[in-house]
């Protein structure tokens, strides 16, 4: 009975739910997080829009919990949300820290008075994968290996699927919902994205896409093309196999690496490449068939303490 649950599992796609791959996402996610509270102001999050206040954000069922409202400042706060990011980020014990990345991941937006979506969407995914890793016993992200439990490696690769269904189906939805907008349907969008007061284009960058969007040709293949880039990336996550799901990486980083250099959005693009990261990163069992081998090597050296690195994996596999 165990050996035909076991290969049945294993049959899933061929999933490394507790790949170092999906480690990577996963770090990447928490960097931009951490970024927002390392370069902005805390007082900026929290004032008052409508008859909503901090304090009836913290009067709130999520906000009853958030660090946010239970400390006793939201300075502190944030402080000790960044070094929980930092340490979620480094990789080191991901069956607890997936429980802290999950607990500040809400605790922020829970009581933010204008959440962008990548503030929610960061919530969602870290809450999917406490499934993915609590049952983890690796020392920290980047080592290789499975869960030597058959249930736990049943959950974790269960939550891997749904962290993929969650980030094809927002994917889909944004492609899809901008066929009710007219000028993305008629593909002059990217022209007035370009000129837009207060969050289009600036600088050379600016200049550039300003004069570029003033040929039809250009404007209608951006419009369309963000969109066809966003179906393409839902599709491709529920593709079974490694190029698929490089060809999905890559789509997502020049599609958000170029909205960063039109109009920002820096740490909602870095959030929403990792998690694009942690859809499909169960497709690899290393992190050299995601990123080039020099940088697996320099991430290496970078962030691999000595004891760990000395230390081989529990599950009997190697480091990054």
């Amino acid at each position: 009975m165990t050996s035909h649950i076991s290969t049945g599992l294993n049959s899933v796609g061929k999933l490394w739910a507790v790949s170092p791959a999906v480690g990577l996402g996963r770090s990447i996610v928490a960097l931009a997080q951490a970024s927002v509270l390392l370069f902005s102001d805390t007082r900026g999050f929290f004032v008052p829009v409508g008859d909503a206040t901090f304090e009836s954000a913290c009067a709130d069922y999520l906000g009853q919990i958030s660090l946010f409202c239970t400390m006793d400042s939201q300075q502190s706060a944030s402080i000790l949300t960044i070094l929980v990011l930092l340490a979620v980020a480094s990789g080191v014990l991901p069956r607890y820290t997936c429980l802290l990345h999950a607990y500040v991941s809400v605790s922020f937006v829970g009581v933010l008075s204008l959440p962008d979506g990548g503030d929610l969407i960061a919530a969602n995914i870290t809450l999917l994968l406490i499934f993915v890793y609590l049952g983890d016993s690796r020392v920290w992200h980047w080592m290789q290996g499975e869960s030597r439990s058959i249930t736990w490696r049943g959950i974790s690769k269960g939550a891997q699927i749904a962290v993929r269904v969650q980030v094809a189906y927002i994917y889909f939805d944004s492609a899809t919902a901008k066929f009710a907008v007219e000028t993305w349907a008629e593909g002059t969008q990217m022209y007035y994205v370009t000129r837009q007061e207060m969050f289009g284009a600036s600088g050379l960058v600016g200049q550039v896409a300003r004069d570029l969007t003033t040929h039809p040709v250009i404007t209608l293949a951006s419009s369309w093309g963000a969109i066809v880039i966003e179906l393409c990336i839902a599709i491709l996550i529920f593709v079974p196999n490694k190029f698929a799901a490089r060809t999905a990486i890559l789509m997502c980083t020049f599609l958000h690496v170029l909205i960063i250099a039109l109009i920002g959005l820096g740490s909602f693009g870095l959030i929403m490449i990792g998690v694009v990261i942690c859809a499909v990163g169960s497709r690899f069992c290393r992190l050299e068939d995601v990123v080039p081998k020099e940088l697996c090597t320099r991430i290496r050296e970078l962030i691999r303490p000595r004891s760990i690195s000395r230390r081989p994996s529990p599950q009997g596999g190697s480091l990054v």
